[in-house]
């Protein structure tokens, strides 16, 4: 009888302590064999070859046997955007979760996952101004993980237990899956400590940038609460065969240009995992209006910015560059450089065109940035 792994990357026949693609035998119908599988998953196929007596002549014979090597529970997580649509008043974002065990594998079908966001941040009541995000903090080893802040501006006496979380984000020299994602906040123990709501069971971990805040922000132009929400989008929190899922976010209109947290947690029996991502909302269809200036002069206008797929909403509370192209010249404290686009959604500035056979054209320059804790003021040239 001879035994050979056509797969020996998944699996090869472990003798006697030492594993080979190969093994030979003889003299025995039956003989116990072991399978050593490594790090890669898939199908291991092991094909038997015997050599018996029929009776009459020696035949040989052949039979494939399939065994399944199954992925690991999730070790690692990223989080990918894939496209926007608009329906009944809402926007909604389609993101993939990427799991893999810790060879690299995708992870076990079936691995259950949760997800949230922090949409509107706690500002700091060190100085009643700073938001809680861009800095840095410790993460401390515990039954309950605590989480600390070094100094007097970082102060967490407006965070809100039981409400509030604490996203860990990824940085250039801290991106452990251990600490990254979502913490709820189980107790604000001082003005720089918090008690989270599961273990830590590694060694504290400091300078881990983070976000502190909830779902909801202060939509200041209707008086209202802007909200977002992230859900698995098939409602079962858990990845499929290719160690994937989707998650929908959903959120208002006034929320494009703005900056949310969205985290995605696992638990496994190694331990909890997480990963997190900083995203700007684009939402669908902001467009703006130009001007073309048609003489040589003064040449004023008013653009306005709008978001079509809601029917021409404006454009709120966000900063946009205003580009200018051809002979365009800058008048101090009248051109404006960035706009700060409050409730209406529109802008004024003024140039002068200098030729007319290159008129200046007045535009907006593509992009949406927006301040964490407000706009920034109009900036003129």
């Amino acid at each position: 009888m001879t035994l050979t792994s056509d797969s020996p990357e998944i699996a090869k026949i472990s003798v006697n302590g030492s594993e080979t693609s190969s093994y030979s035998y003889s003299g025995k119908a039956q003989k116990n064999i072991k399978l050593q599988s490594y790090s890669k998953s898939g199908i291991a196929t092991i094909e038997a070859t015997a050599l018996i007596f029929d009776g009459k002549k020696n035949v040989t014979i052949t039979k494939d046997f399939t065994f399944t090597v199954a992925s690991g529970p999730i070790s690692s997580i990223s989080l990918v955007y894939s496209d926007t649509v608009y329906d009944s008043g809402l926007f909604l974002n389609t993101y993939i979760v990427h799991a893999v065990d810790k060879y690299g594998n995708p992870a076990n079908k079936g691995e259950q996952i949760y997800a949230g966001v922090v949409n509107g941040l706690r500002i700091s009541s060190g100085d009643g101004v700073t938001p809680l995000y861009g800095q840095t903090g410790t993460m401390h080893n515990g039954t309950l993980a605590r989480f600390s802040v070094a100094g007097s501006t970082l102060q967490f006496g407006n965070v809100q237990a039981h409400r509030d979380r604490v996203v860990v984000l990824a940085n250039e020299n801290r991106h452990d899956a251990k600490y990254l994602g979502g913490w709820l906040i189980q107790s604000i123990d001082s003005p720089t400590i918090l008690t989270l709501d599961d273990r830590y069971s590694d060694t504290d971990a400091a300078n881990l940038t983070f976000a502190i805040g909830s779902e909801d922000r202060v939509d200041t132009c209707g008086d209202s609460l802007a909200l977002a929400d992230l859900d698995s989008k098939d409602g079962s929190y858990t990845v499929g065969d290719d160690g994937t899922a989707k998650l929908t976010l959903r959120y208002d209109p006034y929320l494009i240009g703005k900056d949310i947290f969205m985290y995605v947690n696992s638990y496994t029996s190694s331990g909890r995992v997480g990963t997190s991502l900083k995203e700007k909302l684009w939402g669908k269809g902001i467009t703006a209006t130009d001007k073309t200036c048609t003489t040589v002069g003064n040449c004023s206008t008013t653009l306005s910015f709008t978001i079509d797929d809601t029917g021409g909403k404006a454009l709120q509370n966000v900063a946009v560059p205003i580009k200018y192209e051809g002979s365009c010249q800058f008048i101090s404290g009248k051109t404006v450089n960035v706009a700060a686009l409050g409730c209406s959604g529109t802008i004024y500035t003024e140039v002068n065109s200098t030729d007319d056979g290159d008129p200046c054209v007045i535009s907006w320059g593509g992009t949406v940035s927006y301040d964490s804790a407000a706009p920034a003021s109009t900036i003129y040239y």
